[in-house]
């Protein structure tokens, strides 16, 4: 697998030393008649305003990138910023909800926000220590599809050569198009976690997987999971 792998993706094999593969058709939508944008774009591109659900996509590529650039050294406003920019593109409730399956709904609301939290700090932090989708060295976008409140974006990333599709999973809420899944190479994101999830919850309780996070993200921050 290229070293350029999605945020999200880059910390799905940090928390088991044997991780459970997942496979599965990437998210998708009805076509609502061809894509609207379409188009090669370099990382660093300055980006139009939000609008719809590609432009959502490109401008967390675009605006991380500036942040994550090469040779610069990451500061601690550096990670703060990095953790807006993906909280503001990502509804990482419902991300939540999808890797936890049906144990979401007997957890206290305490406990959800805790989880939501880590789980959120670890998918900033990966993307810093390991520069996740960051790396590429330009983006392909190829296709937006909508139905209703839902929407999928198709992409391709490409480095030194070498490409990965990307497919995105987006919902509307509150007038904002946020991530909520998406697919490397076919493989669904949430489905993954949740089976790996799954596992370490068969033996420990959903505290001891938060703890696991928080202290995942510690050891990054360190250097010692980087």
């Amino acid at each position: 697998m290229p070293a350029y792998r999605p945020v999200i993706a880059t910390f799905a094999c940090l928390l088991l030393a044997h991780p459970v593969a997942a496979s599965g058709a990437g998210p998708s939508a009805p076509s609502r008649g061809g894509p609207p944008h379409a188009g090669w774009e370099h990382p660093q591109a300055t980006a139009a305003p939000a609008a719809g659900p590609l432009e959502v996509i490109r401008q967390s590529n675009v605006r991380v990138m500036r942040i994550l650039r090469p040779g610069h050294t990451i500061t601690a406003a550096d990670r703060v910023q990095v953790l807006e920019l993906l909280q503001e593109a990502t509804d990482f409730e419902a991300v939540s909800e999808n890797v936890m399956g049906p144990r979401w709904a007997s957890m206290p609301a305490t406990e959800r926000a805790e989880f939501t939290a880590a789980f959120a700090a670890l998918v900033s932090a990966t993307s810093i220590a390991k520069m996740g989708r960051y790396r590429a060295d330009r983006f392909e976008y190829l296709a937006e599809t909508v139905t209703g409140d839902r929407a999928a974006v198709r992409t391709r990333a490409y480095y030194q050569g070498r490409g990965v599709s990307l497919d995105y999973e987006l919902a509307l809420a509150g007038g904002r198009w946020r991530i909520v899944n998406y697919a490397l190479n076919g493989v669904d994101n949430g489905r993954s976690y949740r089976r790996q999830f799954d596992k370490i919850l068969e033996k420990d309780t959903v505290a001891a997987l938060i703890a696991r996070l928080r202290k995942k993200v510690a050891e990054i921050e360190a250097g010692a999971g980087s």
